[in-house]
């Protein structure tokens, strides 16, 4: 697009230039044609002037949206460990709870954690216990819950700050 209105710059330029050095008047046609030609350029460059600004905008949406998701991200984190503690975790126990919200099976967790997997088991039905969940699915929806809570509770405060 800026080339195009480059282009027709230009050529406007040249077209004036030549009527000039050579002090010939504009036949109809001609003027008429250096008319559109004028209207190109400034629609290309108006054109350009707009898609600028937009991509401008996009990149400041851009910049909003990746500063709430890390605020999101570390209120998220935070809960996480606020609520192992209060559940009384041990540190082996947030361990697997964290693979668990995951998505990890207990065969994963038990490689990753150099473990048996009868060990995971047992830790996996400790954490749910604890937790007052029934399931992984139970205890990944409390945390889901919760972040879109925390999700919710962000953008109050961002619309609130920001009017």
């Amino acid at each position: 697009m800026a080339l195009s209105a480059l282009f027709f710059f230009q050529d406007v330029a040249n077209d004036i230039r030549e009527h000039i050095i050579t002090d010939t008047a504009y036949s109809f046609g001609s003027a008429l044609h250096l008319f559109f030609e004028i209207l190109a350029t400034i629609g290309l460059t108006l054109g350009l002037i707009e898609i600028l600004t937009y991509i401008k905008a996009l990149q400041k949406s851009d910049e909003k949206h990746e500063l709430q998701l890390k605020h999101l991200t570390e209120d998220f984190d935070a809960l996480v460990h606020k609520r192992f503690d209060n559940w009384d975790l041990t540190a082996a126990e947030k361990d697997i709870a964290l693979f668990m919200l995951r998505g990890l099976s207990n065969i994963e967790i038990a490689d990753l954690r150099k473990v048996a997997v009868g060990t995971v088991r047992v830790q996996s039905h400790r954490i749910l216990q604890k937790a007052g969940a029934s399931s992984r699915t139970d205890l990944m929806s409390m945390f889901m819950e919760e972040f879109m809570d925390v999700g919710s509770d962000f953008s109050s405060e961002q619309l609130v700050s920001e009017t």
